[in-house]
Parts: C-alpha cells; sequence; structure tokens
C-alpha cells in the first residue's frame, strides 16, 4: 500500500499561474461557445460560468500537476471530479485503511486525521474526489490494484487543498512486477507542506 497526504496553497507562482491563466481563458471559452445549455456550463462545483467555480477546478488540477509532475493533468474534464461528504469520506478511508495499519501502529487512523486537522480544518472545508479513466497513462493505472482513493480537502478561507491519495495493490502482484516496476507509473514531488508518506505490504492481500 502506498499512500501520501500532502498540503498545497491556492496562491499560484511561476508555472502554476501561467497554467492557471491559460486554464482560465480556456473555460471561458467554452462557457462562451455552449452558454445556452452545453454541457460545460455545469460541472460538480457549480456552473463553470462563476470564477469562483474555474478557479476552484483549476486548483485541484495544479495540485495534481505538482503532485505528479511527470504528468498532465491539464485536459481533465469537470466531470472527472465528484463533491463528497466529508463524514463519508472519513468513514470510507478509516474503513479501507483498518485493518492493513492497525497491525502496524495502532493509533495511526487517529493521528492522522489529527494532523490532517492540524493543517486544514476539516469541518470547514468540502471534499472533492477524482476518478481516474480507466486507460493507461495516469499515476494511478497499477496494476493489480485492490481499490484507491483520491480525495481533495478544500478550505476557501484558508486557501488550501490537502491532497490524500492511496494504492493498494496485491502483495503477489507486487512480488510478479517487482518494485521498481510498480514504481513506473509514480511520481512524486515535494510540496508546501508533506503530512504523511506511508508504504506497506499486507501479507494477507
Amino acid at each position: 500500500m502506498r499512500a501520501r497526504v500532502e498540503a498545497y496553497s491556492c496562491k499560484h507562482a511561476g508555472e502554476d499561474k501561467k497554467l492557471a491563466k491559460t486554464l482560465e481563458q480556456q473555460y471561458v471559452d467554452l462557457v462562451s461557445d455552449v452558454e445556452y445549455g452545453g454541457s460545460f456550463n455545469s460541472s460538480p462545483f457549480g456552473k463553470l460560468s462563476d470564477p469562483g467555480t474555474r478557479r476552484l477546478l483549476i486548483n485541484l488540477i495544479c495540485t495534481m500537476n505538482a503532485t505528479f509532475p511527470d504528468y498532465d493533468f491539464s485536459t481533465l474534464r469537470q466531470d472527472q471530479f465528484v463533491q463528497e461528504n466529508t463524514g463519508m469520506v472519513v468513514n470510507s478511508v478509516n474503513r479501507n485503511l483498518n485493518d492493513i495499519v492497525t497491525q502496524y501502529q495502532p493509533n495511526f487512523l487517529e493521528e492522522l486525521w489529527g494532523a490532517i486537522n492540524s493543517v486544514i480544518s476539516m469541518r470547514d472545508s468540502l471534499v472533492f474526489s477524482y476518478v481516474p479513466d480507466t486507460d493507461d497513462g495516469d499515476p494511478f493505472s497499477v496494476p493489480g490494484a485492490v481499490w484507491s482513493f483520491n480525495h481533495f480537502f478544500f478550505n476557501k478561507t484558508e486557501k488550501k487543498i490537502v491532497f490524500f491519495t492511496c494504492t493498494c495493490v496485491a502483495s503477489r502482484v507486487q512480488e510478479f512486477y517487482g518494485e521498481e516496476d510498480m514504481n513506473e507509473n509514480e511520481s512524486y514531488s515535494s510540496s508546501e507542506e508533506e503530512i504523511y508518506e506511508l508504504e506497506m505490504e499486507d501479507d494477507e492481500m
């Protein structure tokens, strides 16, 4: 199992700033073209005609580009993100991780959520999930994945995003492909603040 939890500022600089301007213009053009009934004008975040909606989508894309610099997520569609209920996300993450992490560190889940909440107020955050395409070509296309999730905790007031991504791969698949081959689809960069990095193997998977 491989997991990363990283915090990012929504203040753009350098290449992110250039990308944000480019995407903003693209979305404005799309909205203009389909202003009357077009599918581009709706999204899980609201209407793309709303500047705040466009900023949020751009922030999520920039976050993914920063986390995986070997991949370009600038062409992601708004329908590849869904808004989630915070409580349901926490319960789902706990359910997925409980049997694996508690055998290594019994209080891990409490410490994990405490660390996330110390960086970003979860109570005041919106939660979104990225739904990868089934085609290979992104860092989430891992052979033999049992389950995976990609959650964004977005706090508008604090202007922060916490990106929590985790993939569980059956140990027999890891043995077949080898550690180096499994890592070919992964590329991580340093972020503003790395909260947790966890890498485990579950012999029972």
